[in-house]
């Protein structure tokens, strides 16, 4: 179901009764405003793409019973925040999403605080893309995430401090993080070469070779 660039869709259609067959949904540059809870009748829903959907403020509370979602595209949804700053008040009782592998956040104006949250209801994401927003660093917990092997913080122009990466991750794009000093920048390069010589020392076949777009990073 392809519904991009109606700019005067306002409201997602009611899903009457579950659905197995439909596998996409992309409403790319729509003017909807929230998903409505029927959403969750789309059982067989594996791609769903919302990118600049500037008026999108709201995801439904049974979001999580899309459990065959995979691929999760919401950049540029900037209002968005608002769902995280929910979720975070939530506390213990977090919708968390396991089943998402794939999940965009590029220039949706993340900040410091909204990336625990992201990490806590996407624990099985392997690719992540957190492009142009406005955090100034990645949080601890990042390191406790076997399943990331794919990170995108390209033109995070406040980025400052990596602490470190999780245990299986496989490429960092950095290009354009103007704000990391020469000290962090260092230290970046230098866990690329730990992470490298582990996996080299492990195994030569059952790993891919570390990668690191860094064009242009901090002081380079």
């Amino acid at each position: 179901l392809i519904l991009n660039w109606c700019s005067s869709l306002q409201s997602f259609p009611a899903i009457l009764g579950k659905m197995d067959n439909l596998k996409s949904v992309s409403i790319d540059s729509t003017g909807i405003r929230e998903l409505p809870p029927s959403i969750g009748n789309l059982v067989g829903l594996q791609e769903l793409s919302m990118t600049s959907c500037l008026s999108l403020k709201e995801l439904p509370d049974n979001f999580d019973m899309l459990q065959n979602l995979i691929n999760l595209d919401i950049e540029g949804c900037p209002q968005l925040r608002s769902f995280l700053t929910k979720l975070r008040d939530m506390g213990q009782s977090t919708l968390t999403f396991g089943n998402i592998q794939s999940l965009n956040l590029e220039n949706c104006g993340l900040i410091d605080e909204d990336l625990p949250i992201i990490f806590h209801c996407f624990p099985k994401v392997s690719s992540l893309v957190l492009s142009k927003n406005d955090f100034v660093a990645l949080p601890i917990c990042i390191q406790e995430f076997p399943c990331l092997e794919l990170l995108h913080l390209d033109n995070c122009k406040k980025l400052q401090e990596i602490p470190g990466f999780p245990p299986n991750i496989q490429y960092v794009n950095a290009r354009n993080c103007t704000s990391l000093t020469a000290e962090s920048s260092n230290l970046l390069l230098s866990q690329v070469c730990l992470l490298f010589l582990k996996s080299s020392y492990t195994s030569f076949s059952h790993h891919h070779p570390f990668l690191l777009d860094f064009s242009f990073i901090g002081n380079f």
